[in-house]
């Protein structure tokens, strides 16, 4: 679908996500005509758009990925914040150092993200080594033999089944199954009987 990428990132109850936040982009682009080009009546417009977004967009939670809405909620809070600040820089006078606010507040979502991706990375790495320790387990209980032709797919990280289905041979069914972490152990066999794979399922 060439529009996919408008919705696909949100949840399916909240596909037109989207469109509030061009809503939210054009008010803060044209708040001058509101304020009738008064720079102090703007600022605490845009701040006020900004607080209830921040609020309605904590409350929804729209995106599929808690990391992305973890990011966003950290980011409206930025925005807030800047605002906040101008707000004090117009109606107050401030230190000095206030300058150094304005810069840590503006660069900070930077690092906040990379860590999110770097932790995001880590569960993802330790969710693949837990299935690959297990998979190989069973592997190793079974014989060997599925652990030497068949290693366990690298992409695989929700869901990983292995079916075997009956062949000419009449051979019997072995099933693993891995869902949300957890690895179910096949069925003992008979001995002496001999084991392949027929395919992903």
């Amino acid at each position: 679908q060439p529009l996919a990428f408008l919705f696909e990132s949100y949840e399916p109850e909240f596909w037109y996500w989207e469109l509030v936040q061009c809503v939210y982009r054009v008010s803060f682009q044209n708040i001058h005509l509101l304020a009738n080009h008064n720079a102090g009546q703007e600022t605490v417009y845009i701040f006020l758009i900004a607080a209830v977004y921040w609020k309605v967009e904590s409350l929804c939670q729209p995106y599929i990925y808690d990391h992305d809405d973890m990011l966003a909620d950290f980011s409206n809070f930025v925005t807030v914040g800047i605002l906040f600040l101008s707000l004090l820089q117009q109606f107050m006078t401030l230190p000095s150092y206030a300058v150094y606010m304005f810069v840590i507040f503006t660069l900070s979502p930077v690092p906040y993200a990379f860590y999110m991706l770097f932790s995001d990375i880590q569960h993802d790495k330790k969710v693949f080594e837990e299935v690959y320790h297990r998979m190989k387990t069973l592997n190793d209980e079974d014989g060997g033999e599925m652990g030497r032709n068949n290693e366990p797919d690298s992409s695989v990280f929700d869901t990983l089944s292995i079916k075997k289905a009956e062949d000419e041979r009449t051979e019997k069914i072995m099933t693993f199954s891995y869902s949300e972490s957890f690895v179910h152990k096949p069925e003992d066999s008979d001995a002496g009987e001999e084991r392949h794979t027929n395919g992903w399922w």
